[in-house]
């Protein structure tokens, strides 16, 4: 299709062209996930006939690979760090916000993933309310509530456990106290520190 760029265009327009090229361009950097395993070398010989063939747009083509690799193999740390770079280098669309917020919801328990996540999410609607409070005007067609539920949800298996384990403790407390059992509390105590420091560095949740 390269070879045949110019008459292509001549037959169907150069726009109509350039997207079906990138499309390609798209599609063969989203296939070096085999077998569970990245293909790194085979990835960065690709990256090099992009630049090398001045495909437009090639770091995002890049990024977005990376992103959809490590998603593949349930990678969300490097998921996450790749979608911080896009946050913070272009503008996101809403449904591409939800679209990272809903897999990392329904596939990466991660805490401290899901909180930055919310984070993004709560923005978003910070900024959508801006929007409408400075043109006077209610977005019906916005993400508002679909953002609002989903922070919601993001938050929710930190808050279960964390209720959880302090129920735990809780009990364990009156239980010593009614049975002079120091053990039992002792041990309910440490299940309750070693939950609150792993889920604060989310290695537990």
């Amino acid at each position: 299709m390269l070879s045949n760029r110019d008459k292509l265009t001549g037959l169907y327009g150069k726009e109509t062209v350039q997207n079906k090229i990138s499309e390609l361009w798209i599609a063969g950097a989203e296939g070096f996930v085999k077998d569970n395993q990245f293909d790194e070398e085979g990835f960065k010989l690709y990256i090099k006939r992009l630049k090398k063939e001045k495909v437009e747009g090639w770091q995002s083509i890049v990024r977005n690979a990376r992103m959809n690799a490590a998603e593949k193999l349930g990678d969300w740390k490097t998921y996450i760090n790749l979608a911080e770079e896009k946050w913070n280098e272009e503008k996101i669309g809403d449904s591409e916000l939800y679209s990272w917020a809903l897999k990392i919801k329904n596939h990466c328990m991660d805490g401290n993933i899901r909180y930055k996540m919310a984070q993004w999410l709560a923005q978003r609607v910070i900024d959508i309310n801006k929007k409408e409070k400075l043109t006077g005007k209610i977005d019906l067609t916005s993400y508002r509530g679909f953002f609002e539920q989903l922070s919601n949800d993001l938050l929710k298996v930190q808050s279960y456990y964390f209720n959880l384990f302090s129920s735990i403790y809780i009990s364990s407390r009156r239980r010593a106290a009614s049975k002079k059992s120091n053990s039992f509390a002792a041990f309910c105590m440490a299940a309750f520190v070693f939950f609150s420091i792993f889920s604060i560095s989310g290695l537990l949740i």
